[in-house]
């Protein structure tokens, strides 16, 4: 006699989550120090705070469309006036949507972490916070989803356990970026451009001191006929701090006597070379963020390079960062008001990519007054809907068009 056999159900879960709660000590993953990342990088470096603030306000001011999908090429804009968009356009009493977005991102992009908070038990949220990813400790659950997120500030505690298994779900959004050495937490940019970070702030202190004190190094002074006794050196010291440190004495000449000798020590600031190096430094940390240079620094900006960088700014860092947070942003908030809906950005609501639309028009018209493609298609290629049959004089007027196009006469747009 056979037995037949009993296959489990089907389940979404990570197969090795198990083996992530193990070194989670008492179960929750904590956040390492995090004030050098705000306040030697963000707060102090004005190129971090340029690049952060530049990729911020890209995204804080991206036209955000809401899209319901009805099937295979069948979308279906929704208007501003749905709770969505709503929401988004003011989250809480506090922020507008500009305001909201461009706060968590500035966060995300020190930290590498962003909570967005709404209130607990509410099906269709009423309103978003901002909620401080440092002060939240992810507890590790099984099948690599946490269990709850846990936000501690002022001795208040607040849970917001993770419900669900298959679309596991808090009040509490938690999004960070990939960190190969903690799967719990997220990887700040300045882990990578922390050094670069630290030889500029270096090099800018430097500067100052020298400035302080008319660009000249400090030195030492030695003694002929024998060696000074301690009063006399500590009378000495004290001399020279007071005659010749700070700005206000910039410019003294030291007059020795009793066989004193003044000797220069420290290299001078050409041999140190502090303006290249600072200058490396910033390609560097321009580089982490992604950000090209002539972005954040006038020095490297020409008006024949500055449309080209804004261009590249937004098609390399700008929208792909923003779409991978709109899919898992979209993921947490949107399922409230349907499996359907979808975020998205409006391309043709920016500004610094007016030349590849053109330069996409061009390409479009081009095939169309070759016969490559059909009217239709190339409606579809740069965003407008299929002609119909009530608009015959339409499509006849603008064929013509296409093929005056392609015979090398002036753009039709």
């Amino acid at each position: 006699m056979k037995f037949p056999r009993i296959f489990r159900a089907e389940e979404k879960a990570n197969p090795i989550g198990a083996s992530l709660l193990v070194g989670a000590g008492d179960g929750y993953a904590r956040w390492e120090d995090r004030t050098s990342y705000i306040r030697e990088g963000y707060q102090r470096n004005p190129v971090i705070y340029m690049a952060v603030e530049e990729i911020a306000k890209a995204i804080a001011g991206l036209r955000l469309e809401l899209v319901r999908n009805k099937g295979k090429d069948n979308e279906e804009y929704l208007d501003d006036d749905h709770p969505v968009m709503k929401l988004l356009r003011r989250p809480n009493p506090m922020q507008g949507g500009h305001a909201f977005r461009k706060a968590v991102f500035i966060e995300f992009l020190t930290l590498g972490e962003q909570a967005i908070a709404q209130p607990i038990g509410q099906r269709h949220p009423a309103e978003l916070w901002q909620v401080d990813p440092g002060e939240v400790e992810v507890k590790p659950g099984r099948g690599g989803i946490p269990s709850a997120y846990i936000h501690r500030r002022s001795g208040q505690t607040t849970e917001f356990p993770v419900r669900g298994v298959t679309n596991p779900r808090a009040d509490l959004f938690f999004y960070k970026r990939f960190n190969p050495q903690n799967y719990w937490r997220g990887q700040s940019p300045l882990m990578a451009g922390g050094i670069a970070g630290d030889i500029h702030n270096r090099g800018t202190d430097w500067n100052d001191m020298l400035l302080r004190n008319a660009a000249k190094p400090s030195g030492i002074v030695t003694f002929k006929g024998g060696d000074p006794s301690d009063e006399t050196v500590r009378r000495l010291k004290e001399w020279f701090k007071r005659a010749f440190q700070g700005s206000a004495n910039a410019g003294e000449v030291p007059v020795l006597t009793g066989g004193a000798e003044w000797k220069q020590t420290s290299l001078s600031p050409l041999d140190m070379d502090f303006g290249n190096s600072m200058t490396e430094a910033k390609k560097l940390i321009a580089g982490v963020y992604g950000v090209p240079l002539p972005l954040i620094d006038n020095e490297a900006a020409t008006f024949a390079n500055m449309e080209m960088a804004k261009e590249r700014f937004y098609i390399d860092t700008v929208i792909p960062l923003a779409n991978e947070w709109l899919e898992a942003f979209g993921a947490w908030l949107l399922p409230a008001w349907g499996d359907d809906l979808t975020l998205c950005i409006d391309m043709d609501d920016i500004p610094a990519l007016e030349a590849v639309r053109n330069r996409k028009f061009d390409r479009v018209m081009k095939a169309l007054g070759q016969g490559i493609i059909t009217m239709d298609e190339a409606r579809d290629e740069i965003g407008y809907s299929p002609l119909t049959t009530e608009d015959d004089d339409s499509a006849d007027a603008e064929d013509a068009a296409a093929k005056a196009y392609g015979n090398g006469q002036q753009n039709p747009r």
